[in-house]
């Protein structure tokens, strides 16, 4: 009987702990709860929310940096055969650090075209890249402006350089009321 998927029973799930330490990340199954698993679930979904508000999150570095507390936390694990978690938490990074500015340097700056943008809105769009690195590491991150803001800036290029208002593309419900003089 190949191919059939059954969904976990409440048995067979446990809580994962969140980012700040609580069970707040969730059920997972049993099968699926490896410690590296369960804090690579909560890294991506740290690191989905740092990069919406456009801002690096140093995941390979958090990878490194834990590799060796996970280690002795698995060591002591095959030596009981179990885990008493209060007493023996698993190992959580202080995620904060991992997408502080103050400990990314600015490597370059730069502007790239997008033409698939450029020919949907027939106007020259381009895009913001600021790549980072973080101290003490040698992965880089390259963070890249959103899209609406880049739509938005080459619109009001546009506007400076004919000299008119035009119609906000992005959002057609935001458009430029003229007055009309009777």
């Amino acid at each position: 009987m190949s191919g059939i998927i059954r969904e976990p029973t409440s048995a067979e799930l446990i809580p994962v702990p969140g980012p700040s330490g609580d069970d707040d990340g969730g059920m997972i199954p049993l099968d699926k709860a490896f410690p590296e698993k369960i804090i690579e679930r909560i890294a991506a979904k740290k690191e989905l929310e740092v990069n919406r508000r456009g801002i690096p999150f140093a995941i390979a570095s958090l990878r490194e940096d834990i590799k060796v507390p996970l280690e002795k936390w698995k060591l002591r694990f095959r030596k009981r055969k179990f885990v008493d978690i209060p007493n023996d938490p698993l190992p959580m990074p202080e995620w904060d650090k991992y997408s502080d500015l103050n400990n990314f340097e600015i490597i370059k700056e730069f502007v790239k075209g997008d033409p698939y943008l450029s020919d949907k809105y027939r106007l020259p769009i381009s895009f913001k890249h600021i790549v980072y690195r973080f101290k003490g590491h040698s992965h880089t991150y390259t963070v890249m402006e959103p899209t609406e803001e880049a739509v938005k800036r080459a619109q009001l290029e546009m506007e400076e350089a004919s000299g008119r208002r035009l119609k906000s593309i992005i959002h057609p419900e935001e458009t430029i009321k003229e007055k009309k003089v009777k």
